[in-house]
């Protein structure tokens, strides 16, 4: 067996499947920064150096392609 761990997945497969909402943090950011803004940032009490949450992201492709090496990973090791 293999267990894949993730949590925030961000991006689109192909332009066309791209989101263009500005709902979630990722394109906020990004909407922001293309402004010339500061980034808008939740939460302040966290235990880091600035306060606020430290997130990690991964984009859609690669934790497609992750998925592939598992499997692939997975169908190496079957015993015949």
């Amino acid at each position: 067996w293999i267990g894949l761990r993730y949590f925030n997945v961000a991006g689109a497969g192909w332009d066309d499947l791209a989101d263009l909402a500005i709902l979630n943090v990722v394109p906020m950011v990004l909407d922001r920064v293309e402004r010339d803004e500061p980034a808008r940032i939740f939460g302040s009490d966290y235990d880091t150096p600035d306060g606020t949450c430290v997130r990690d992201y991964i984009h859609v492709r690669d934790l497609a392609e992750a998925h592939i090496a598992a499997l692939d990973a997975l169908a190496d090791s079957r015993p015949l």
